[in-house]
């Protein structure tokens, strides 16, 4: 489905690949960027001693255990810290430290929309991360530019996505309809497009469960992130389509 899709980068997140999914990966030519489950932690525990070394016996155990697959791309050392924390930086210095001893691939950081500072010293490639209050159109393509020049050496991908009511077939003006969600995918592509960023990580391929309640939807199932473009029963939905054009 990814390879009729066209995509030709998956980014894995809260947790290591399976390795079958690794093999398949291999076979089919699909790239792959790893994340360590580093994700909105605050500075003052991003900054201890505790953190950073389970962080670091994370990174160890999935570098040894995937890094030697030639479809893996690069690992992500966190999203969504506070940029200008002296906690963050030492965090971010040591973990990159750590993972040039262990790896040659890349290394990469993701940053949230709005950020007024970026931390980019010891990371090869910049992921900015938009939310569903920054509409695609000018303003989503000058905040990008704007981001760029925080840190114009590094390349960088632009992560964005939608969360839909399954079974929302009410057209475009509605924010959750399937409808509006690919609407939206297409709006954001085709803005990131003008930028100059090397490309799109779309949120997300399927649906998802997670460990906390989804109330922003008001579906029957509140522990299933419906954001994917295919559902949690491999059904996909219009915003699958209408990527799969984009990209082909």
């Amino acid at each position: 489905l990814m390879k009729m899709l066209g995509t030709n980068v998956v980014r894995v997140r809260y947790a290591p690949p399976h390795p079958y999914f690794v093999d398949l990966c291999n076979r089919n030519g699909l790239l792959v960027l790893v994340d360590i489950p580093a994700y909105d932690i605050p500075s003052s525990v991003a900054g201890s001693n505790e953190f950073f070394v389970r962080m670091k016996n994370i990174a160890e155990q999935s570098v040894s255990s995937f890094d030697r697959n030639p479809c893996i791309m690069g690992w992500g050392i966190g999203d969504g810290f506070v940029e200008n924390s002296p906690e963050v930086k030492k965090y971010q210095e040591s973990i990159c430290g750590a993972l040039r001893q262990l790896t040659s691939k890349i290394i990469y950081k993701t940053i949230r929309f709005g950020a007024k500072t970026i931390e980019s010293d010891g990371v090869d490639l910049l992921c900015f991360r938009a939310d569903k209050t920054w509409l695609p159109g000018d303003e989503f393509r000058e905040e990008i530019e704007r981001m760029r020049g925080l840190a114009p050496k590094k390349p960088v991908m632009i992560n964005y996505g939608k969360l839909v009511q399954p079974n929302n077939l009410n057209g475009y003006a509605d924010p959750l309809s399937v409808e509006s969600q690919a609407q939206y995918i297409r709006d954001c592509y085709r803005t990131v497009q003008t930028t100059g960023a090397v490309g799109s990580v779309v949120w997300s391929f399927n649906d998802y469960t997670t460990g906390r309640q989804i109330l922003s939807t008001n579906s029957a199932d509140q522990f299933t992130c419906t954001s994917g473009l295919m559902d949690a029963f491999r059904q996909p939905r219009l915003s699958y389509f209408m990527l799969k054009a984009l990209l082909n």
